[in-house]
């Protein structure tokens, strides 16, 4: 393992956009797969793209910018907070950064996500707008529970730059349910009507 967190360093230090990107691209795609693999349908390789595009193309540059503004954001508040109480209280911190990022970064990103993967489908902008409508409070719900624990290992022990490698490999977990969710019976209902 040793040797893996060094090359990661390495290229999050210098290349940090790309290796994210990468990283997420290559972790998504194994928890699409492990989604698919234990349905009983045949494995969907587009659907696989689909999955690896987003991640690649969004979820690990997005990851990137949201964990160094958010530790940035978190800094300001620090200097700003009466009696140095978010300096004192290590909790505190945590619990704004979770808040943050569950009620300010998540919502709009599980949007598009759920529009992405039906535009990438092919549906209308309608129809994967109903996606977006159908699945995302059920998301949201579930993400709310999972990924509050989640960031609370990652605000208080992940060092910054290795957070976006932390949330993909619990991401891989993630992506595996999200893409079960993206490719539920209710998308088969929308893409029946779709193909009319």
């Amino acid at each position: 393992m040793q040797p893996f967190l060094q090359w990661y360093a390495h290229h999050t230090h210098h290349s940090p956009i790309l290796t994210k990107s990468a990283t997420a691209c290559v972790l998504f795609s194994f928890g699409d797969l492990i989604a698919q693999l234990s349905s009983d349908r045949p494995l969907d390789v587009s659907r696989l793209f689909r999955m690896a595009l987003w991640a690649g193309a969004f979820a690990g540059p997005a990851g990137h910018f949201w964990y160094n503004a958010l530790e940035a954001a978190g800094a300001r508040l620090v200097l700003r907070s009466p009696g140095g109480l978010l300096a004192r209280s290590p909790a505190a911190m945590t619990g704004f950064k979770v808040f943050s990022d569950q009620f300010v970064y998540t919502p709009p990103c599980s949007c598009l996500f759920f529009f992405t993967m039906a535009a990438m489908q092919g549906f209308s902008v309608v129809e994967s707008i109903a996606e977006v409508q159908l699945k995302l409070w059920p998301t949201l719900k579930i993400n709310w529970v999972v990924w509050s624990l989640v960031h609370c290992i990652t605000f208080n022990v992940v060092p910054l730059p290795y957070r976006v490698a932390f949330v993909n490999v619990v991401s891989v977990f993630w992506a595996c349910f999200i893409s079960m969710v993206a490719a539920s019976a209710a998308t088969i209902t929308v893409s029946a009507t779709h193909e009319m």
